[in-house]
């Protein structure tokens, strides 16, 4: 939660920094909230096991997913902070003095 934290700090303007590190806050203590009660309700119907094995599942695909969501931004970042649109980049033609070679 500090790193999520942090982030959000690092990259908001200082106007509406205040307003939105409160409603991540809020979202981070609403989705425990709502795992820790799935999970009870999980254990209570079914069994530990089963909850494991949900787990399992669920973080086999949500892992995968914030790897390539990580990687699309890195690659605007890369792509922003270069000037690379994606295209094939021009080929400079240096020319010696005397347009020789």
């Amino acid at each position: 939660m500090v790193t999520c934290t942090a982030i959000v700090t690092d990259t908001t303007p200082l106007a509406t920094r205040a307003k939105l590190q409160g409603r991540v806050d809020v979202a981070i203590a609403v989705a425990g909230a709502a795992g820790g009660l799935a999970s009870g309700i999980v254990v209570a119907l079914a069994s530990y096991p089963i909850l494991a094995l949900l787990c399992g599942v669920l973080a086999s695909v949500a892992a995968p997913a914030a790897i390539v969501a990580a990687r699309k931004d890195s690659a605007r970042a890369w792509s922003a902070w270069s000037g690379w649109s994606g295209r094939r980049a021009k080929r400079a033609t240096h020319q010696r003095p005397g347009g020789c070679c």
